[in-house]
């Protein structure tokens, strides 16, 4: 079975190393399809009275990834200005046409790290059904912390012996004509998308602030970064977590995490 897997990226260092060491094993190609601008032509956002121009290069992406996928690594350059539809451009667009034909496509982000009972638990399914996404443990800070399981799009395996092409996809890699929801498998994958470091978390934020209204996306609370995530306390600053502005109810709270973190977690 030859199984690819599939990322985009324009920043993501913290932990794109790890994802891809949870499934190198697993799959047959790596590809990340990468820019060095934000979406919508953002380039700067205005913050607390100032406007920021973000730092070209943002991060170390692409030398990260190599360095953890090595001989499997493929890199594409493709730059979007929307993020909707993006993975089905990539899949229909940059891969199907030029590389052999997989039996399974697996979209995965790069905060995305799998345990591998959990992997091979998905990839066991993968191949029966058209579609089926993981379902997830979003960690809040550190690996020791993490928030109520919520019903959101992560991993998304799609078999191609289903599909000539990928369908039109939405921001993330479900289908639109399943949007919001998609079949997910009794299988997690561990988000760290808010564990990263304080700087890269605060230029997450702040391309978030940049991109939003350029794309026609839920804006960010711009008070998060500050008041929520960087001085989060289990006890004192615990409620309303979600960055969304409007929506910060949709994370009520972060709990203690004693669940089995992924291998290449535990023995970072």
């Amino acid at each position: 079975m030859k199984i690819y897997a599939v990322y985009r990226g324009y920043y993501g260092e913290d932990f794109i190393g790890h994802s891809i060491r949870s499934v190198y094993d697993y799959v047959d190609k790596i590809f990340l399809c990468w820019t060095d601008r934000a979406l919508g032509g953002a380039s700067t956002c205005d913050y607390r009275g100032q406007t920021l121009a973000f730092p070209d290069p943002i991060d170390s992406l692409v030398e990260v990834a190599r360095a953890a996928a090595c001989e499997k690594f493929i890199p594409i350059y493709d730059h979007v200005e929307n993020n909707e539809n993006q993975f089905t451009h990539i899949v229909n667009d940059l891969i199907l046409p030029f590389y052999e034909r997989p039996d399974i496509i697996m979209i995965i982000e790069h905060d995305h790290i799998f345990r591998r009972d959990q992997l091979e638990g998905m990839l066991s399914v993968a191949g029966i059904v058209p579609i089926i996404g993981s379902k997830q443990i979003e960690l809040w800070r550190t690996p020791k912390w993490r928030i109520p399981e919520r019903n959101r799009t992560s991993t998304v395996f799609y078999s191609m012996n289903h599909f000539e092409k990928l369908p039109q996809t939405a921001r993330q890699a479900e289908p639109v004509i399943m949007w919001p929801d998609i079949p997910k498998a009794d299988y997690y994958v561990h988000n760290f998308g808010f564990c990263m470091s304080e700087k890269n978390m605060l230029w997450k934020h702040l391309i978030g602030l940049g991109i939003s209204q350029k794309i026609k996306d839920s804006p960010p609370n711009p008070d998060w970064y500050e008041k929520t995530w960087l001085t989060w306390d289990f006890e004192k600053n615990n409620k309303n977590l979600e960055i969304s502005l409007g929506h910060e109810h949709n994370i009520s709270h972060a709990y203690p995490y004693y669940g089995r973190l992924p291998e290449v977690i535990e023995n970072d």
